[in-house]
């Protein structure tokens, strides 16, 4: 099948851990993701899919395809090399911030208006099943992160 891109807009929240659940929780409930086995029952929480992935390891290598391939999330400036990157989604730095969205505040609109499968340092992440992360700002406050990345076999 190969890797897929994917992008979501998240509600703000100062704890990555709050909006990376969110995004779970919204990508599980709604089934829009890719299953490799339907034989398999999808899971409806990220244990259930943790520990399908380690019963099975087809299904494992194949992916959901979206954020759900996603565990963890680096704090700003801490950039995880080799395999720490898998399933880690990284913030992009002010100087990524600017060089992509030509601003260092991005809005939704503009995060939108960007190809999110061609964004990010050297274009796309290093390693598939990983992603980037930024804030989304309106009036100079952040609202939302836009995170994207791409993910799968």
């Amino acid at each position: 099948m190969g890797a897929s891109g994917w992008s979501y807009v998240t509600p703000y929240s100062e704890d990555p851990t709050v909006w990376l659940g969110r995004l779970h929780r919204e990508v599980l409930a709604s089934g829009d993701y890719y299953w490799g086995d339907e034989e398999v029952p999808r899971p409806s929480t990220m244990e259930q899919l943790s520990a399908l992935f380690e019963q099975d390891e087809d299904l494992a290598c194949e992916g959901t395809h979206t954020i759900l391939d996603i565990w963890q999330v680096a704090p700003p400036g801490v950039r995880p090399a080799g395999n720490d990157i898998f399933g880690t989604l990284i913030s992009l730095n002010e100087d990524e911030v600017r060089l992509m969205f030509g601003t260092d505040r991005p809005d939704e609109e503009l995060f939108r208006s960007v190809d999110p499968a061609n964004c990010g340092p050297d274009a796309v992440p290093a390693v598939r099943g990983s992603g980037y992360y930024t804030p989304l700002f309106r009036a100079g406050v952040p609202v939302a992160y836009a995170v994207w990345g791409v993910s799968g076999d």
